[in-house]
């Protein structure tokens, strides 16, 4: 709680805030200045982030890093052409789909590994 206050005392705006919580600082730069590109002409995709200070784009499912000319994550053209796009299981969390898991490793990102005992998500 006393990181998420000091947090939103740094922040300018509720959506730095949020920024903040859900983006974190840029992997490449480190640097906090970060968000997302909903609102970026050519992108508008709530599920690429990027960083204003060095320009890295980057998916928030995935971690992949967009190349130049790239206007979202290669993954979702497998979610767009899968037969199960409106009855996906995968929905909340794509990275979990056979398919996608199949792509990730193809292009050498590890898959994310789900909370241990202790760690967040668990009760105490």
């Amino acid at each position: 709680m006393k990181e998420n206050r000091e947090l939103a005392g740094k922040a300018g705006s509720a959506e730095e805030f949020a920024d903040a919580i859900f983006i974190g600082d840029c992997s490449k730069c480190g640097s906090h200045n970060v968000g997302n590109c909903e609102e970026t002409r050519g992108i508008e995709d709530v599920t690429v982030d990027r960083c204003f200070d060095c320009g890295r784009l980057w998916c928030t499912e995935c971690g992949y890093e967009l190349k130049k000319g790239d206007t979202g994550c290669p993954h979702w053209a497998l979610c767009k052409n899968c037969a199960q796009e409106e009855d996906c299981p995968f929905v909340m969390d794509t990275t979990e789909c056979p398919k996608v898991g199949t792509w990730m490793a193809s292009v050498g990102l590890p898959r994310r590994e789900e909370p241990t005992e202790g760690e967040e998500g668990d009760a105490p």
